[in-house]
């Protein structure tokens, strides 16, 4: 009998202690779901606003949670900021390496073609490119985001330099910056105007570009 009861006793436990973790896990989950959906908040707010717009209480208000939550997660308005800045990075960073995979670059043509729908899928989600080029002013006035964007810059810097040197690029590195700049440029000018019908001086001008540098059309 005892050795029965000790039996039931420690399965009592073991079932106990399973609960205790499963809801631990769960409220994990509802942890990092909530913050999740602080983070997108503030980058639609930012997108829409601009960086001034966003403050603890706005972004709760919109997100429809408690302001607790807000200053939980991001112990201040800079904390919300970069984070918020650092999770656009990584999902664009991801979408990036996908694209690329999905587009093998043997040619200049393909690296012209991988380029442009590239563009073409920022813009399809406007909001969060305006997003990015509120943050990149903000860099301006904070060292960690300012970090956070050379990291950015220098990851694309490095792709951009491979695929150019595959192609037989003399200078690599040299055309992997011009043609970034050259793209961000094309970003800002679209954010002003509508991108529909630039699509095609997009694609020459990059043509222009790579071709030259490296003597393949």
């Amino acid at each position: 009998m005892i050795q029965k009861a000790s039996t039931i006793s420690a399965q009592k436990i073991s079932t106990q202690r399973k609960a205790s973790q499963t809801k631990k896990i769960g409220s994990q989950a509802r942890g990092e779901e909530r913050r999740g959906i602080i983070l997108k908040t503030t980058l639609e707010m930012i997108a829409e606003g601009g960086v001034d717009s966003v403050t603890h209480r706005r972004v709760a208000e919109r997100a429809g949670i408690p302001l607790g939550s807000t200053t939980y997660y991001f112990d201040s308005r800079e904390h919300l900021l970069r984070e918020a800045f650092n999770l656009y990075i990584s999902n664009t960073r991801h979408a990036l390496d996908a694209h690329l995979e999905a587009f093998p670059i043997e040619s200049t043509e393909d690296f012209v073609k991988g380029m442009t729908n590239w563009i073409s899928r920022e813009f399809a989600d406007q909001a969060m490119l305006q997003a990015e080029y509120e943050m990149v002013l903000y860099a301006a006035r904070d060292q960690e985001i300012a970090e956070l964007l050379d990291d950015w810059d220098q990851a694309m810097r490095d792709s951009l330099t491979t695929h150019l040197a595959r192609l037989g690029a003399a200078q690599p590195t040299v055309l992997a910056e011009i043609v970034l700049n050259f793209l961000r440029g094309f970003e800002v000018t679209g954010l002003s105007k509508p991108a529909r019908g630039q699509k095609r001086g997009l694609k020459a001008c990059l043509e222009l570009l790579v071709s030259n540098a490296t003597g393949k059309a």
